[in-house]
């Protein structure tokens, strides 16, 4: 502290940098150096003795800080806590001068919160971005993501084939994305589909990176802001190209989790409505989605996978359900009735709640022989020994009855006599008496 506030930078910084800069240290050692670099730091931003920092010795402290050895410390706690309060001191001994290497700070920061889990310590890198924007002249940090997000995101996507889940440039993708702004990630979303696609689409891949990519899309999708702006426009190239690959069945249980977080994934792009009817009802038509949605219907390693499959098609008929053609509803209906017999009562109620939509999307000119199919397959369960499932089913038959009163009548008089719970049977009846909708 004495030396950093008494003598001026240009005698110790490249010492000190030298010596940060080893090849030869460990990562204790390394961490150590940051130690004396941070104090140095700031007791030379508190001297206002000080002359302000020369360009020269500024630019040479952030290209160590970015540089290849740094970036290896920076995967272990106590060297991101030390490079954390380098950057933070940065700030005050360079002030407006840190506008100069804004891409460096910038760099090292996305590093930084690419590498950290704890959400506290994330919040306080967040603090730290939100410093950096204000001494670099900067609104806010999305205008600093908006200046060097995309040539950035470039960069470090030459390095895509040989990605792993804890690679540095893939942390700082990871982070780039999730800091970026919304006119940022929108700009951004092509590229990104195009670079994931090839490693989502790999079944022979790193299974981890692959199941890491899939959680950040749907941690993206989740994001008020974020959502729409990395769909938009290119939500049928991100459903193509990085959800509906995964989807694809391979043995094993590894394979499965993939599966569960692409189809979860999607299940959240429907429910945000994030993509347009039109393009889903093109995927329909050309036999691209409906296939896939049912293999993961029938999903045998995981219970989750089937039941986010069927929350899946429950969204998907909210958004084109009135508009599907009757072929479609004749592919879907079925294999929906098939998840009522699933060893799971969770599955069973979700794949009601799909067919309830199902019936409430259905157009008055409907097959009466089809809804009498999907009446006759509905019906018996009503008289399940569960009573979430009984319920579920009376409310399928009731949602039914409002559009096709009469095949549903005639299905609940074959059974009524013989079940056990006839105020079900009664309450579709009087559903059935009910005006048609």
């Amino acid at each position: 502290h004495v030396t950093g506030a008494s003598v001026p930078a240009k005698h110790w910084l490249p010492l000190a940098l030298d010596h940060l800069a080893n090849s030869k240290l460990s990562v204790a050692q390394r961490t150590n150096a940051l130690v004396v670099l941070s104090g140095l730091l700031h007791a030379s931003g508190q001297a206002s003795a000080q002359p302000p920092p020369d360009a020269g010795l500024l630019m040479h402290l952030a290209n160590v800080l970015v540089s290849d050895e740094l970036r290896a410390a920076a995967d272990h706690a106590p060297a991101r806590q030390q490079l954390l309060a380098v950057a933070v001191n940065i700030l005050q001994w360079g002030g407006s001068r840190c506008q100069q290497v804004s891409m460096q700070l910038y760099v090292l920061l996305l590093q930084l919160f690419g590498c950290e889990e704890d959400p506290a310590k994330r919040a306080g890198i967040t603090d730290v971005m939100s410093r950096m924007a204000a001494a670099c002249g900067a609104s806010s940090w999305h205008q600093i993501t908006d200046a060097h997000a995309e040539p950035l995101f470039t960069r470090l996507c030459g390095s895509a084939a040989t990605w792993s889940p804890g690679s540095m440039d893939y942390h700082a993708v990871r982070a780039l994305l999730l800091t970026a702004s919304p006119s940022s990630l929108s700009r951004l979303a092509h590229p990104l589909c195009c670079v994931l696609k090839p490693i989502v689409s790999d079944h022979e891949g790193d299974a981890s990176l692959r199941l890491s990519l899939l959680q950040l899309v749907d941690t993206l999708l989740e994001s008020p802001e974020q959502g729409p702006s990395l769909a938009g426009d290119h939500a049928g190239t991100l459903l193509t190209h990085v959800l509906l690959p995964p989807l694809t069945w391979r043995a094993g249980k590894t394979a499965a989790a993939i599966r569960f977080a692409a189809v979860t994934a999607l299940a959240t792009l429907l429910r945000r409505q994030l993509m347009q009817p039109k393009a889903l009802l093109q995927l329909i038509g050309d036999g691209t989605l409906l296939p896939l949605l049912t293999q993961e219907l029938d999903e045998d390693w995981y219970v989750d996978v089937r039941n986010m499959a069927c929350f899946v098609i429950e969204q998907l008929l909210m958004l084109v359900g009135p508009k599907l053609n009757h072929e479609a509803r004749r592919a879907i209906y079925p294999e929906l009735i098939k998840r009522l017999d699933d060893s799971s009562n969770q599955v069973r109620v979700a794949a009601c709640k799909a067919l309830a939509v199902f019936c409430t999307t259905m157009n008055a000119d409907y097959c009466e022989t089809n809804s009498g199919y999907l009446a006759a397959g509905v019906v018996i369960h009503m008289d399940d020994s569960e009573m979430s499932v009984q319920e579920a089913a009376c409310s399928v038959l009731e949602a039914l009855a409002a559009r096709k009163p009469h095949p549903v009548r005639l299905e609940i008089m074959k059974v009524r006599d013989r079940f056990r719970s006839k105020h079900y049977c009664d309450r579709v009846l009087a559903a059935c008496e009910k005006p048609q909708t």
